[in-house]
Parts: structure tokens; C-alpha cells; sequence
């Protein structure tokens, strides 16, 4: 199921500058193996699922610098929120880091 077509009560709608991101497990790497890991779900990194309308500068409003599906590293200490046993991070745009 596309991430668009999830239910609104399972996927929330950041709005303004805010970035939803789903956390990525690092433990599991890209070929299938588990690594050993000291860190929880708490890492600061993870994929754009969903973002709000932008930045208002000047009464215009800008454009994202991200965009859905992009992996990214973003400062610790972001809002947690947990919907039907996922957990999300809601940052904004200014706490993303870097794009991975």
C-alpha cells in the first residue's frame, strides 16, 4: 500500500514547515544482514513520508529542500508520535541535517 493511500487516522498531516519521517533500522543492511547495533529507534535517521504546506517567508510560501522518499539524518530530541504501533518523528525542516 502507497503511503498516500493509508487512512488519515494511520498516517497524520504535518503542516507549515514540519517533516514527518519514518525511523530506518539500521540493523539490517541493504543486502539482508543484521548488524549488531547499540542504538534503539531513537537514531537520527530516517524517510520523508509525508511534509505540510512550507515555510511562509514574506507572505510567499517555500518550497521544501526534501522531498517524500528521501533518507535523512536529523538532530536528535525530534517529537515522537506513535499511531497503531508505528512510530514517526515530526521535525522541522531546519532540524533536518542532511540528506543520505
Amino acid at each position: 500500500m502507497n503511503i498516500l493511500e493509508k487512512p488519515i487516522s494511520a498516517q497524520p498531516r504535518p503542516i507549515m514547515n514540519r517533516v514527518l519521517i519514518e525511523p530506518l533500522d539500521d540493523s539490517i543492511s541493504d543486502g539482508g544482514l543484521v548488524l549488531p547495533t547499540t542504538r534503539s529507534i531513537e537514531m537520527n535517521k530516517g524517510t520523508v513520508i509525508g511534509l505540510g504546506s512550507g515555510r511562509r517567508i514574506d507572505g510567499t510560501i517555500q518550497d521544501f529542500e526534501v522531498k517524500i522518499g528521501d533518507k535523512v539524518m536529523f538532530k536528535l530530541g525530534a517529537a515522537q508520535i506513535t499511531l497503531s504501533g508505528v512510530q514517526y518523528f515530526l521535525v522541522q525542516e531546519e532540524d533536518i541535517i542532511a540528506v543520505l
